[in-house]
């Protein structure tokens, strides 16, 4: 398993956590349905349009840096930023 860490930006700020997956796109499939929307002070009812914003994206790899994507998504009508760094244990 790799482990991969998530940079979430939004309404000013940044939110760090963690998830062990066998792939990115399963990474992000885990953190996101296990993401508590209210540590970010989003309501709970938020949460569909956030899943479905990430399903229907797929992650960009950042320019120059290796093991580093990008991906976007709406909360409360603003854009979520999302920043994902597969970490070595």
């Amino acid at each position: 398993m790799k482990r991969y860490t998530f940079f979430l930006e939004w309404g000013g700020g940044t939110y760090i956590s963690q998830c062990s997956s066998n792939s990115l796109l399963e990474a992000i499939r885990t953190w996101s349905r296990g993401f508590d929307m209210t540590t970010i002070g989003a309501s709970d009812h938020s949460k569909s349009k956030f899943l479905s914003g990430l399903e229907d994206e797929t992650p960009t790899e950042v320019g120059g840096l290796a093991s580093v994507w990008c991906v976007g998504s709406i909360v409360e009508s603003c854009l979520a930023v999302i920043h994902i760094v597969e970490t070595v244990d």
